[in-house]
Parts: C-alpha cells; structure tokens; sequence
C-alpha cells in the first residue's frame, strides 16, 4: 500500500489549506506562529514548508495547554500522522480519558461557575460540572489547535471555515513531525494516579532502578519490558503502575513517579482547567489583560486590589531604596570582581557589612541593579586607589536613575527585574536546591559569572505572571493553586526543573512589587501589556525624543510609569527637624531635598516615612562637601515644617567654626589660617611630615601634596580643613563617582512579528498568490508539472506530440518561490538539463546550463553542462530557472 500524501509531502497540502483561509484565519495562525513570518516569506508555498519545519512545531507545542496536548496524543494515537482519521474515531481514543465527554454539546470551556470544589489540600479539583453552555470543549480545541497550524482538515474544502470541525464527517490529520517531537515524557493521556508513598513501599533495589530511569530523562531501555516473569524487578513495577511499557524494549517514568523522584509534590495530572480559569482567559493574551485592567469583577473587590497594589507599592520603593544605597556606595568604593568575571564572596560580604543587608539582599540588589543597566563590570572612571583591575561600579544610567522620580525608578527596576538571568538564590549557603549544589561546588558559577547567567529564566518569570494573570483574574491564588494552573496552562514548559525556581521567583516578585497578597500590582499587569503590545505597535517607550514629540501623544511615559505613578506617592520638599536631632519625613522627598539632606545627616529609619538623624560626623561629611555652617541652617530653615531647635544650630555653628578654620588652596596647595597658633600646633604635629608643610607667613603654610590628599591626611588627625576657590569660596574635592560602561542583557526570547507586520504580510501573500497560482490548487499544479514532465520526455521519442504549456519545465522561466521550488523538484526526478539563473556570492548574476543531482538542506547542487563541474547553490539564490530543451 502507498504512502498517504501526508507523510511524504504534507507541504503542498499544507499550501493549499492556507489558500482557504480568510484574512482573519490568516492573521490567527502568523500570530499564533510569527517565528514564521521573520523574515517574511514571499508566498504561501515557502509559509507552509517554514510550518513544517522542526524548531516551529517544537515552539507551538510548547504554547500548547494540556487540552490541546491531550488531543494530539489522542489523534497521534489514532494513526492521524500517517493517514486522516475521521472524529469519531478521535472521539474513541478519549473515551477513557478526562476528556470522554469534551465532544457533547452541553460540556464546553465556558466561564465556570461552580460552588467550591476545593480538595482538602486546598488546590482545586477541575470544574467539570460547571460547563454547560456554548459549543462543544472537543470542537473548541481544534479550532484552537487549527489556529497554531498544527492539526489540520482532509480533504481541503475551498471556501472552508472555521465551523468545519462541527462535523463527525470531517477527517483530520497532524504532522508527522509531531509525533517526533511529543515524546513519551510529554503524553498526558491515561497516566495512573498513585499515592504519594508508592516509591518509598518500594524495595531499594526498585527504587534505584526508578532513579537511574530518572536521571536519563525518564525513559529506559530494557529487554524485560514485555517479561512475563512476576519475580523480575520490572515486571514488578510495570504491574504496580511506575512503569510504563512504551515499547518491545523501552520503558517510561509516569508523569506522578516523575515529580516523586524529582523531590515534588505527587499530584494527578489534571487535563481541565480549575475553576479559577475562564475560557475567554486561558488561550488569550489580549482578553487576558484586558479582563485584568478593567473594572471591578464580582468575585474580587476593588479594596483587594488597592490592598494587593498598596503593600506591592511599599516593596518596590523599598526596593528601589536598596538599589539606591548600593549605587551610592558603589560609586565612591567599587568592589574587585574575580578573575573569572564573577562576584567573589569577599566583595559580596564587604557589601553585606557596609550596607547592612543579608547576604541574599546584597545578591538580589546586585543582580536587579546590573538587569536594569544600573551596574556593570570594568575598569571604572576614575580608577580606585588600589589600581587598576575590574570592578564592580554604576554606569551612567545609574545617574539618570537617581535623578529620576520615584514612578520611573520603580518602573526601570521592574523592566530589569523581567528581563535578568540571574538565579542569584543558587548561591545562597542555606538552600538545598540542586542549583544550589552544584553552585557552591563549581567556584566558576558566582553571581554575574557568565557560566552563572540563565537566560531562559526571563521567560520562566514571563511564563509565571502570565499563569499568575489568569489564575488569579477572579481573586487571590495560593502557591499550589498557582502550580496546579500552571501546569494545565503550559505542561510542556513547566518541568520538575522549573517549580526549583518558582517559589524563589514568587519571592522576588515580591520583593520588587509585582506581586503581593497571591496576585498581581497593576504595575506588573502593565508590564506584561506592554510587553505584549510592542509585538502589535511601537510604544512610547520605544520612541525616539524626536517621535515622542511629533507623535501626538498626551503622555510621552510608557504604559508601566504610567502604573506605577499612580501607586507612588506624591514627593514632598519639606520634613520635621526634631531637637533629639531626628528629622522626620512624612513621605517621600524630591531628588533634590533627599540628596543635600543625606549630605548633613544619616538615615536611620527607612521607608515612605523615613527618620533621619544629625550626628558630628553627618555635620562634617557636608562641611567636607563644601558647604558651610550657614548654608545648612539656611537649607534647614528653608525645609523644616517647624521651627530649627537651637541646639542643632549652635551645633553646626561650632563644628562649622573648628571646620572652616583652616584653609587649603592649590600652590601646590596651601594652608592658611587667622590663628597663628593653629598653624604653630599643626607644623609641630605628626602630620606635617607626611604634607611635607613649609611656612611661608605667619598665617600661611605651603604643601606639596595635592589638595584632596592634604584634606584627608589632615581630618585623620583631627585637623579639618576646608578647600577654597581662587575668590576664598569652598569647593567640594571629593572624587567623581565611579562609572562602568552599561552591561549588554541577551534577548530572553525569539524574535516575534508584530501585528503590524502580520497584517501587512497578510495582504501581501493573498495579492501575491492572486494569479493562476491563487485559483489552482496545489494538487492542481502538482498534477500539471507531472504532466508536463511526462509530455517533455515522451516529446524526445515522438516529435508529432506537443508538450502541455504553459508549466514549470516549458521555456517560460519560473520566477517565483514556489515555481522555482517546484521546478528544481521536477528536473531532479526527470534529470532534464535546465537553465539556471542564480547570484553568487558578491551578488553579481550568474546563468549556467545545468542538471540538478540532489536537494538537500536548502541547497541544490548541480552539475555544470559545459565541463560537469558540481556546484553548489543555496535555493534563495537562484532567481530564475527553465527547461533548456
């Protein structure tokens, strides 16, 4: 018997299935597979090949929910991926299933409704019972599946839509590739439910044999698979439920054992969605997000939202306050990184103790801050005093982040938060997790190492908000709840791998605002909308200075400090001096007002309400910045809601007094002062050595060390000078913040067309297809090039007989992708001679005379008429080709 058209040329069908599509039902599938569409395909024929193609079909799988698994393994069971099945017969492999009752009228995925179906472990049991309106839950998942080109319609009708799966009549079938890719691992269908023990009841020699089986991806290969012998370990186990016969020799773990041996919770697989999931929610993005953004929904209060919004906003300040106090320490003291490019444990615990954070705070600051372009790696300008070497310091960013508002700041540090690959909780000494292990055992894999980072891990925290946004569109989840869904939503993305980070990603959710009381900040749903729009438009955000101003646009910020400016509060100039020398800010202060008073005092309490306090050394740090006793009482007066304490001021007038009473200048500098005495005590000290002093007055002593370095050798003794300008003004000589050049982040996901570009590749491959080609199908144009052949060859015999014109061997050159694959296809099997028009590699044109030895990889080669010299031509290259008979 034949093979069926669909395991040995699925392309041409796919082809013609494309050409029944409407604009819309086009548009749905370059959306639900727009790796496709970069770059864009010239026509319908190179579209179809490109959905065949083995990394496409693996990237649409894994979007795939556990419905739409379970219905490819049911029609792969059923032989649809070497001949169409009819529905009845799909209907039959799930009769035994969950889903033996998805093809009845009255069970669909509408939105459920049922009272409580919560299991005394408080995870939800699917709301099966609560389905009973609308079509059919079997026919919504096929036109799903439909949608992502990955189950398709046989035969093709012309002008078919999408109620087409309405029939018991219609036969369907899938890729053979499909069946490939959804290996044992990844079926759904009739897995045991076991108890939670079943691996420790076993012997340990069972349970060895089960880890081995584990530890090489699940399956094994044993020639006592289809043993009879009730004494051998696995006939034992195959016949207790944790094996599974896959084949004569191979064997596979149940998805229960699986997450038993992986140190999971034992949880039954569950193929309907919990009643926390609507069916307008589960498979779309946009209504999503749109459902999330709207009004107030009636299981969940708007005074939830704003207490979820609330807490989530006093973490991301205090986040962003972490991040500021680290770039403060980093600009005036970078940190040495190891030779590997990694943070070494001494510089992380020198952080620890100078910041007072734990050490999970000082990694989780750092890996935020280096995400966001705030940090970086190198030699930094200017270089510390211990020399040269790489450093951890801020970039240049980092100034415009401290200069900005509270709203941008917050919403710059969750932008870098979405996008890091760091698993920074693998370091900490305290965990147990596999990452962990081999983190401490490997001294290469530090924090920042590039060995270190995981660039898969910005789409798992995508893959968790995105769970996280239809779990909890009707009210607060719970963290099981949250892995129960996830793993209906994306079974073939969330591994046992996978749960390792999702409690550490929940907590840095957390920490920086985008989650709180088991649901989602605006801020965060902002940021997922966002990140979901710029595959459909180009946002502000995304705007050149210019654009924004031309755009029209009534707000140049993008949708997230949109967000997060609402949540902020509003920033305030003015505090409370206290005479136990606190000063009290009721909220946040202005950039400004919050940079002089941290100059003059230290910060004692933080928060939305911090507490600062005025200490000696506070008072002397901001006299060392230039700033006389005058310009700080003045700065207190200007700010303070009360009147200044006299305390605190006859304090800063008699440390400003001592402080200012020596004076030091460039000469190469110079010591001045209208105390003889002064300057007597000071040339009899210590520290005249070390500043190899010389009195030139009575009131005057010159140096000849630098500036700066007179000022420091002087406070370390307790002499404190002042520098001057040229007119007797003080100047602030500290040393300019270290800056590195900003880190590169890799992209965390493919590239993706947006709607834009889907609309207009739309209307480009329904007008280019508008000739013969469009009205013709492709087992039309398969038969006519046959003909065409058969006619050119029996012409070399019979010269009375007239080929068939026009076709892709006659003289006529075939110019389109689709003409000239079909062309080459056809002069290989008949071994005709051919003109072929190809470029070369300097992109000059070239045309030889030629027959065509193979087709393989994109590439064609052929063997040159002239001299039978074999070249080799990439497909995309030739232009044109035709019959040279």
């Amino acid at each position: 018997m034949a093979d069926h058209p669909i395991t040995h040329s699925p392309a041409p069908l796919i082809e013609q299935w494309l050409r029944t599509r409407t604009k819309s039902q086009l548009t749905k599938v370059l959306q639900a597979r727009s790796d496709t569409a970069i770059p864009q395909p010239n026509d319908l024929h190179t579209l179809a090949h490109r959905l065949l193609l083995p990394a496409s079909l693996a990237r649409a799988l894994e979007q795939c929910n556990s419905i739409e698994l379970a219905v490819i393994e049911a029609l792969l069971a059923a032989g649809a991926h070497t001949k169409p099945v009819t529905h009845t017969k799909l209907v039959a492999e799930l009769a035994d299933t969950q889903l033996r009752h998805a093809h009845q009228k009255q069970l669909s995925l509408a939105d459920a409704s049922a009272p409580d179906t919560r299991s005394s472990a408080g995870v939800d049991k699917p709301a099966q019972n609560s389905e009973d309106t609308g079509p059919d839950l079997l026919s919504q998942v096929l036109l799903h599946l439909h949608d992502r080109a990955l189950v398709f319609p046989y035969p093709v009708a012309k002008n078919s839509s999408a109620a087409d799966t309405d029939g018991t009549t219609q036969q369907l079938w899938v890729p053979a590739r499909i069946n490939t890719l959804l290996n044992q691992r990844d079926r759904l269908l009739h897995q045991p439910s076991l108890p939670s023990d079943v691996v420790d009841k076993l012997p340990a020699k069972h349970q060895e044999i089960l880890r081995r089986i584990h530890a090489g991806g699940g399956l094994g290969t044993t020639k006592h698979a289809q043993s009879t012998d009730p004494e051998h370990p696995i006939t034992q186990m195959i016949s207790a439920g944790v094996l599974r016969v896959v084949a004569d020799s191979t064997v596979s773990l149940p998805l229960t054992v699986n997450r038993i041996l992986s140190g999971l919770p034992a949880t039954d697989l569950q193929l309907l969605p919990s009643s926390r999931i609507s069916s307008r929610l589960w498979d779309d993005d946009a209504a999503c997000l749109a459902h999330y953004l709207s009004g107030p929904k009636p299981n969940f209060s708007e005074s939830a939202q704003d207490s979820t919004d609330s807490s989530a906003t006093a973490a991301g300040l205090e986040a962003c306050r972490a991040v500021s106090s680290l770039l403060e320490y980093l600009g005036t003291s970078p940190v040495p990184m190891l030779k590997n490019g990694g943070l070494g444990q001494r510089s992380s615990k020198l952080l620890a103790q100078q910041l007072d954070f734990t050490t999970a705070n000082v990694y989780r600051a750092v890996a935020l801050a280096y995400s966001a372009g705030l940090l970086g790696t190198g030699e930094p300008k200017p270089l510390p005093t211990a020399g040269e070497g790489n450093y951890l310091a801020p970039t240049r960013r980092a100034d415009d982040w401290q200069e900005s508002d509270l709203a941008t700041r917050w919403a710059m540090l969750l932008r870098g938060w979405i996008n890091s690959p760091w698993a920074w909780w693998g370091l900490l000494p305290d965990t147990s997790s596999t990452t962990a292990q081999s983190s401490r055992a490997d001294g290469h894999h530090r924090l920042l190492h590039p060995e270190f980072s995981q660039h898969r891990l910005a789409f798992s925290r995508r893959l968790v908000l995105q769970g996280l946004v239809r779990s909890s569109a009707q009210g607060s989840v719970s963290e099981p709840e949250l892995w129960q869904d996830l793993l209906f939503l994306y079974p073939k993305l969330i591994t046992p791998h996978s749960q390792v980070h999702l409690t550490p990603l929940l907590r840095e959710a957390e920490w920086v605002g985008a989650i709180s009381n088991g649901r989602l900040s605006r801020p965060a749903v902002a940021l997922l909308a966002d990140d979901y729009a710029e595959n459909s438009a180009p946002s502000a955000a995304q705007l050149d200075p210019q654009d924004q101003k031309t755009s029209g646009t009534k707000d140049p910020d993008d949708a997230v400090v949109v967000a997060t400016r609402e949540l902020c509060p509003t920033a305030i100039s003015e505090f409370i001096v206290q005479a136990d020398f606190t000063i009290m800010c009721p909220g946040p202060l202005e950039n400004a007002v919050r940079t002089e008073l941290e100059l003059i005092a230290d910060l004692e309490s933080p928060g939305l309400a911090s507490l600062y306090r005025i200490a000696e050394s506070s008072i002397r740090r901001g006299l060392d910045a230039g700033r006389s006793g005058k310009q700080i009482i003045n700065f207190l007066h200007a700010h303070s809601l009360t009147t200044v304490p006299d305390s605190i001021i006859s304090v800063i007038h008699e440390l400003a007094r001592h402080h200012g009473g020596l004076r030091t200048g460039p000469a190469v500098s110079y010591l001045r002062c209208e105390d003889p005495e002064t300057l007597d005590l000071l040339e009899h000290s210590a520290v005249a050595a070390e500043i190899a002093v010389h009195r030139i007055a009575p009131t005057v002593l010159i140096s000849q060390r630098p500036v700066a370095s007179v000022v420091q050798l002087l406070s370390e003794h307790s002499f404190y000078a002042i520098a001057e300008d040229s007119n007797g003004h003080g100047v602030d000589i500290r040393n300019s913040p270290a800056r590195v050049p900003q880190p590169r982040i890799k992209a965390a996901s493919a590239p993706r067309a947006d709607a834009t570009r889907i609309a207009s590749l739309v209307d480009k491959l329904r007008t280019g297809d508008g000739g013969a080609s469009a009205t013709s199908s492709a087992d039309e144009t398969t038969s006519a090039s046959s003909k065409s052949l058969q006619g050119s060859t029996e012409s070399s015999t019979s010269p009375t007989e007239e080929p068939v014109a026009p076709t892709p061997m006659s003289p006529m050159s075939a110019t389109s992708t689709a003409e000239i694959s079909n062309t080459v296809e056809f002069a290989q099997r008949s071994g005709r001679t051919v003109t072929v028009g190809y470029a070369n590699k300097s992109g000059q044109r070239q045309q030889v005379r030629a027959t065509v030895l193979s087709i393989f990889g994109g590439n064609v080669d052929i063997s040159v008429a002239e001299d039978g010299a074999v070249r080799r031509i990439p497909l995309h290259r030739i232009v044109d080709i035709a019959s040279s008979d």
